[in-house]
């Protein structure tokens, strides 16, 4: 049976106008997501967690004030991955060597800063709708695509990964109702949702619990 992927593109890194308006006051930069497979910086780590998806990896870097890059080391039998925090991204050693390093389950991901201050973002705040790649659908700071794959769930994750995005999870039934938009009737498809770690006990990627009951409408 043919199946679909769905992905969400996280704006905020790439997103200069929602960027401003984070908490951290960190900024980031249009464009400012690029994933190696297989690689990792080493000698910048500073914080290491474990997470069940490189976004929710992603999430904590945005927390944290200090993060420019993150390594992630994808789920082996429990689901749940390292994730290490970096200080620096390859765009702060323009010029010098590439101190990325083969190591193979790891992925680097790095969010290029935004050096400039807080007006100057606000000065050239750029429309949502204009920030996400050709084919991809926008939704309240977020871009979605549906790959056509044959796929299990695994290799459906790490091609969102390739992407530099992960499997979607849904928040409200206001997405699920965009979602039902881009999906033609009766389409099936991957969503980031797991019980991986329990057996029957379903939560999403970043171990947060569903807010919808019942979610299932939209794929029976």
């Amino acid at each position: 049976m043919k199946l679909s992927l769905l992905v969400s593109l996280i704006s905020l890194f790439a997103s200069c106008n929602l960027a401003c308006r984070r908490e951290n006051n960190v900024n980031f930069a249009k464009g400012a997501i690029t994933t190696k497979l297989d690689y990792r910086l080493k000698g910048h780590v500073i914080q290491t967690a474990f997470s069940s998806s490189q976004i929710a990896c992603g999430h904590l870097c945005l927390k944290n004030s200090r993060c420019r890059s993150i390594n992630y080391k994808r789920p082996s039998g429990d689901g749940r991955g390292l994730c290490e925090l970096n200080d620096s991204g390859l765009q702060d050693v323009l010029g010098a060597k590439d101190l990325t390093k083969v190591d193979e389950g790891f992925v680097f991901a790095q969010f290029t800063s935004d050096k400039d201050d807080e007006s100057s973002c606000a000065d050239n705040e750029l429309d949502s709708k204009d920030l996400c790649k050709a084919g991809w659908k926008t939704y309240n700071g977020f871009c979605y695509k549906v790959f056509d794959e044959l796929s299990n769930f695994y290799q459906a994750n790490l091609n969102c990964i390739s992407e530099g995005a992960g499997l979607v999870w849904i928040e409200d039934f206001d997405e699920l109702d965009f979602l039902d938009t881009i999906l033609a009737d009766g389409e099936k498809v991957f969503v980031g949702m797991t019980d991986i770690a329990v057996e029957g006990h379903w939560v999403w990627m970043d171990g947060s619990a569903p807010k919808l009951s019942p979610l299932w409408h939209a794929w029976p």
